[in-house]
């Protein structure tokens, strides 16, 4: 059946239809990394914000294919197969988790990502492209393509790719996991293996003697502890802020000071033993303590001293394997340990001459307008210098061995190109893994990379891994599976990708008119500082791959004015008040997505779907973005909220981390010359309702999130259709005034259902109540809070700024009655005036406890309460919504009339899924 006709008589396609099954795909992106083995374009080069493949492919071909297709349709095509509920296996899990049981069978199948996708659904597939496109491979645009999910899947699907990416070492990690697998297959893992090995055995002949080990020793990490001179006693003073090693077995290392000694000597040692307390460390807040005399070392002298180059660094332990011994070890450093580190100093002063008048040094300088300056505050102001001398020893022999490798014996000069990237790529694991960022995680005892977070975060300790018995080929392992594991996807895929190092600004070696889907995942504001933390890996890549890619690395660093993200940081030096420059900063992205946006107008085909992914936390961001793309020409036709983020990343976990990604869809559909204000006021109400009932209709159990969602997105549809809009004046209507509109709008129908009519909340209210009659609890998952937020039109930012919520590691505490008195008098039941409905309610609240009912009742007299008809219907909606055992919920349960929240059976419509 021929897809429906949407705006225009353009065949909708599925994003902008009922069936998307948003919950399952959200299932199936939290298995893509809850387990050790991350997908393979994850574990090939690390890129800081790489969206899930399952939900990469579910924007491209949901963008593609036509509304007819049903959700088990596309979840076929995704790779779960017909008859498996990933949402109900997911609770199926977690209700065995609760009874403690570990179930034999979780899913029933491989992780969706894994899967090959069906023949018959490839075929529906281009079925379907043919009816809704006229064609069956329909061409796809990724305009910040990163780290290449989306071109990945979209060449898994058949279809011809182009990438845009502004970012040299992106499009190196997207070369080595798309275009190489892609274009080599499986059979070149052998030439990985075999040309890996002959330069891992050259690097660890060149460097063993400056890696002793005892005998049976296979060592996995050397920990280093910063170091100063105490300004009182002149001791070296370590700087940590705990002495753990090994937490899960209860080891730590100890500084013991010598008699007579400047600097400490380092024991391992177990927790508790000799009053051993591993917490108790030496560093807090940038500030330390001399362990010697106990004199505060203030943050001040740290920086003076790191950037005079005398912050030392101590071996204070060494991790170890040993055969027929399980597990993970440390012992204290000996002689010998000490002695290689120091003839390795000796060894890079005396090849630094050779590699610097070679240019294999990065000595490349931090930038000094970073947005980032820790580095330059600790004394690392050049690129090499982010290495302690064993390391760059390291790394510099490594790079010379790959440019020195007798490369041409490989007489295919692709494959050749192709395998000197591999081997860069591997060495960039060392690089990742190896520096003066990578610390110990105590709680593994292992050694994490150096962008465990996204920043320069200085690290007090940090581990070294052995450069001759582990490190290279650590790197080529990871390389040779992943792309062993990116060329298994890709072997039946028949797509392919027009690669290109380009500004998304100016994509002008793509036709007009050319395009049918632009599919993106655009940067956001200042969330990533992309080119920033990809210097790190460039400075190298230059030098390792240059010849293969001459035209990404011409300049010294990655280009950061092109870049597309708010980095205040730039802008300091032009404006005075750190205001202005934070303003300049949000301009100067908001100009240039603005501008990307016209580029993909430009070059879709008339009816062309844009879908951008768009996970920032800020309304106004949101709001910035959707007003771009409709600035750009586009009308906006859908919208959808996915869980998309790991529960398990650094970045996420008991974080207040956005967990869902919304899904905006628009098309290029010819608008009119705008229209006056009042008509679109009208059709926006009217069309809002419509969607939210259909939506009830058509999915009964729709979830809270996707309900608010799409109705947004009919509202944006509504607005963007007849743009401009212009008031009786003529002038043209601010367009966060209709925002605010399509919120009021959704606002309106949801308290309505509860209270047969329309309440006057003000909007802090409105989330408050929204989010205690959904979660029945205190405690909401802060992303939540923060979509309804975003819907009804409240930055969740403003509820910790007006006391009414406190932040809980990744979720949202309303604070009860009695906790937020205690933080500000806004609910004084002394006060004459309140500013919220809730400020009304939790005053009362807090009356309602200390009076007997007679003393209650003329309190609410005095202050009006009674006769005030927000405050009324609030009581009336917690009444019968609210979880019964907070106290606002039992007073407004002695205030409200009887059965006030149920009129006209109106509520029993919203039950359907609330």
């Amino acid at each position: 059946m021929l897809s429906t006709k949407g705006l225009d008589g353009v065949p909708k396609v599925f994003l902008e239809g009922s069936s998307v099954p948003s919950a399952a795909i959200g299932v199936e992106c939290k298995r893509e990394h809850s387990t050790g083995s991350h997908p393979p374009l994850n574990r090939l080069h690390i890129w800081w914000a790489r969206r899930p493949l399952i939900a990469s492919r579910f924007a491209v071909a949901g963008s593609l294919v036509g509304d007819d297709w049903t959700s088990e349709d596309m979840l076929e095509l995704l790779g779960v197969p017909r008859g498996k509920d990933p949402v109900r296996l997911r609770h199926r899990i977690d209700d065995a988790n609760k009874r403690g049981e570990k179930l034999k069978v979780a899913y029933g199948y491989e992780r969706a990502f894994k899967r090959d996708i069906p023949k018959r659904s490839l075929s529906r597939f281009r079925e379907s492209c043919v009816e809704v496109w006229g064609v069956d491979r329909p061409v796809v645009l990724d305009m910040f393509s990163g780290g290449g999910s989306i071109p990945f899947e979209a060449v898994r699907l058949g279809l011809d790719a182009k990438s845009v990416e502004l970012n040299p070492v992106a499009c190196v990690a997207q070369d080595a996991s798309v275009s190489i697998p892609a274009k080599f297959g499986p059979s070149l893992a052998e030439d990985i293996k075999r040309i890996g090995n002959e330069i891992a055995d050259w690097v660890e002949a060149k460097l063993e003697t400056f890696f002793p080990k005892q005998q049976g020793e296979s060592i996995f990490a050397y920990i280093w502890v910063r170091s100063v001179v105490c300004p009182d006693c002149g001791f070296h003073s370590p700087l940590t802020p705990n002495w753990w090693l090994d937490r899960k077995n209860g080891k730590g290392f100890r500084a013991v000071i010598q008699p007579g000694a400047d600097v400490p000597t380092y024991v391992v040692e177990t927790a508790g033993s000799n009053n051993f307390d591993p917490d108790d460390g030496s560093v807090t807040r940038g500030t330390g303590k001399c362990i010697r005399c106990g004199t505060p070392i203030s943050g001040d002298h740290i920086k003076s001293e790191a950037q005079a180059g005398r912050m030392g660094h101590q071996l204070a332990a060494v991790g170890y394997k040993t055969r027929g011994r399980k597990g993970r070890h440390f012992r204290p450093p000996i002689v010998e340990d000490i002695s290689a580190y120091e003839e390795a100093e000796k060894e890079l002063k005396r090849k630094w001459t050779e590699w610097d008048a070679a240019g294999l040094i990065p000595t490349e300088t931090y930038p000094a307008d970073a947005n980032d300056p820790r580095p330059l505050a600790y004394g690392m102001p050049r690129w090499c210098d982010f290495f302690n001398p064993r390391q760059l020893l390291t790394h510099l022999t490594t790079l010379e061995a790959i440019r020195d490798y007798k490369w041409n014996e490989v007489a295919d000069s692709g494959k050749r190109e192709a395998l000197k990237t591999l081997m860069a790529l591997a060495m960039d694991k060392g690089l990742d893994y190896n520096s003066l960022q990578s610390r110990l995680h105590a709680s593994r005892a292992i050694i994490t990379n150096t962008f465990d977070r996204h920043d320069f975060a200085f690290k007090w300790n940090y581990g070294e891994i052995d450069g001759a018995g582990h490190l290279i080929r650590f790197g080529l392992r990871q390389v040779l599976d992943s792309y062993k594991d990116c060329a298994g996807l890709l072997s039946s895929a028949n797509g392919s990708l027009d690669l290109r190092c380009d500004d998304a600004r100016n994509v002008s070696f793509i036709p007009d008119e050319s395009v049918h889907a632009v599919v993106t995942d655009p940067p956001y504001y200042a969330n990533v500082m992309y080119a920033e933390l990809s210097d790190f890996f460039y400075v190298w890549l230059k030098r390792s791959v240059r010849e293969v890619y001459p035209d990404w690395f011409k300049d010294a660093l990655v280009d950061k004015d092109s870049e597309a993200v708010a980095n205040v940081a730039r802008f300091r030096q032009l404006v005075e008040k750190a205001g202005s420059a934070r303003k300049a900063a949000h301009e100067d992205y908001e100009i240039k997505m603005k501008q990307a946006w016209q580029e993909a107008y430009r070059v879709l085909v008339p009816g062309g779907v844009l879908v951008v992914m768009f996970n920032h936390k800020q309304l106004d961001a949101w709001d910035a973005l959707a007003h771009s793309i409709i600035d750009a020409g586009f009308t906006i036709t859908a919208s959808w909220a996915i869980s998309t983020e790991s529960e398990y990343s650094l970045h996420i976990r008991d974080k207040q981390a956005v967990q869902r990604t919304i899904f905006l869809v628009a098309r290029k559909i010819p608008r009119g010359k705008g229209t006056w204000w009042e008509d679109v006021r009208k059709d926006l109400r009217s069309s809002v309702r419509r969607k939210l009932q259909a939506v009830i209709s058509e999915t009964p159990h729709v979830s809270r999130i996707d309900l608010l969602m799409s109705a947004y997105g009919e509202g944006l549809r509504v607005v963007s259709s007849h743009w401009p809009v212009r008031d009786s004046a003529g002038g043209e209507v601010e367009i966060r005034d209709t925002f605010r509109e399509a919120r009021s709008t959704l606002q309106d129908w949801y308290f309505e259902a509860r209270l047969g009519h329309r309440p006057d909340f003000d909007v802090q209210t409105k989330v408050v109540l929204y989010a205690l009659q959904g979660y029945g609890s205190r405690e909401a998952a802060f992303d939540d809070v923060r979509l309804y937020g975003m819907a009804l039109g409240l930055d969740v930012q403003d509820l910790y700024s007006t006391h009414i919520a406190r932040r809980k590691k990744s979720k949202v505490r309303f604070l009860d009655p009695s906790e937020r008195l205690r933080e500000t008098s806004k609910v004084d039941p002394e006060r004459d005036e309140f500013i919220l409905v809730w400020d009304k309610i939790q005053a009362a609240a807090i009356h309602f406890q200390e009076a007997n009912a007679k003393e209650f009742r003329r309190w609410l007299r005095d202050k009006g309460f009674l006769a005030d008809r927000a405050f009324m219907d609030a009581c009336a909606f917690l009444s019968t919504d609210g979880p019964q055992d907070l106290v606002e919920t039992q007073m407004a349960g002695k205030v409200a009339p009887k059965g006030a929240s149920d009129v006209n059976g109106q509520a029993t419509i919203f039950d359907k899924f609330g």
